[in-house]
């Protein structure tokens, strides 16, 4: 007897996780052991970050270790500093995003995924995005901060100077929020290539090729170009 089809998987279980639960019909959104979104919002990203990957909010010393761990893994490697320097300068952002971390991640093989590495590729990610930023303005790049937190030094990275607290504040919170968002295209997306058995950044950069189209995360990007639209009008009128 034929499966009956379902359009976009709807009403099919598709995967199962204890990472977070988008609860769409009561407007909460829970990250992993129970919490509730509020109850995360004025923590530090790597607190959060912890708590995804092991299930509980870590102590002082597991969180130290954490933010030294991420700090020594912010830094583009050669090959992704070239990748940079090859790329015109009006490409889409998530192409270059696609590109510098792809190259950050080409290794001989294909690597199990570990924690380590999923620690690193967070780690450099925000130093991809500002270096692209810096690169479009034909701007030297900015060296990562290691005295700097996740939130703040992406802030250092794009301007070359350390960051207003509040600027900050708002910052890590946005993060925080958008840590994880449940079974969405991008994440999906992830989840079908990891289960290949391929390396963690492969399955990344799939992930971020699906975040690119218009009906997922580029349509964010469409929102950003018309509000920004909106702005010059109303300045120039």
């Amino acid at each position: 007897m034929p499966v009956p089809y379902s359009p976009g998987l709807e009403g099919v279980v598709a995967a199962q996780t204890e990472i977070s639960e988008v609860d769409g019909q009561n407007g909460r959104l829970i990250y992993r052991g129970g919490y509730l979104i509020l109850e995360l919002a004025n923590r530090s990203f790597e607190e959060v970050a912890y708590l995804l990957w092991h299930g509980e909010l870590p102590g002082r010393k597991q969180l130290e270790q954490l933010k030294k761990q991420m700090a020594a893994g912010r830094s583009l490697n050669e090959q992704a500093t070239a990748a940079l320097g090859g790329l015109r300068r009006d490409v889409d952002p998530m192409d270059a995003m696609r590109t510098v971390l792809s190259a950050q991640g080409a290794a001989p093989d294909c690597p199990k995924p570990t924690l380590d590495e999923a620690v690193a590729l967070t780690a450099v990610a925000p130093t991809v995005v500002a270096a692209y930023y810096r690169h479009q303005r034909q701007q030297e790049l900015v060296e990562p901060n290691p005295d700097l937190g996740h939130a703040a030094n992406f802030l250092y990275m794009l301007s070359g100077e350390e960051p207003e607290p509040e600027r900050t504040h708002c910052l890590e919170t946005y993060l925080v929020l958008l840590a994880d968002h449940g079974l969405n295209a991008s994440t999906f997306t992830a989840r079908v290539a990891a289960s290949t058995g391929t390396d963690l950044c492969s399955a990344m950069i799939a992930a971020i090729g699906a975040l690119k189209g218009p009906a997922h995360g580029g349509a964010a990007t469409a929102a950003m170009n018309m509000l920004e639209k909106i702005g010059t009008a109303e300045s120039m009128s």
